[in-house]
């Protein structure tokens, strides 16, 4: 889900923590999105053999198609970027083992 512009996985537990009475005015209200971050299969080809870099490239080629609520998860190879990103997360905050 959506939160001012940002992915919310916070969000998106709230709105699945209901009763069924109130499911159809939360989907209207907070409507949510499919994040995807690999590819284990296409077009009747299983990938899963391959490593993850080549699933991941083909899964980009696909999300340029893509448009809402389909999304593509950002990814990194940079380690200050990551950690910026894993600071920002308030679930990641409290089961952070490590400074």
């Amino acid at each position: 889900m959506l939160v001012d512009g940002r992915l919310s996985f916070d969000a998106l537990q709230r709105r699945m923590v209901t009763a069924p009475a109130k499911a159809r005015e939360l989907v209207a209200a907070a409507p949510a999105s499919y994040v995807a971050f690999d590819l284990l299969a296409v077009a009747g080809v299983e990938l899963r053999t391959q490593r993850w870099i080549v699933r991941r490239g083909r899964l980009e080629q696909l999300a340029t198609s893509f448009s809402p609520p389909l999304q593509l998860t950002p990814v990194t190879a940079d380690l200050e970027e990551a950690r910026e990103w894993f600071d920002v997360l308030p679930a990641a905050k409290a089961s952070r083992v490590w400074s």
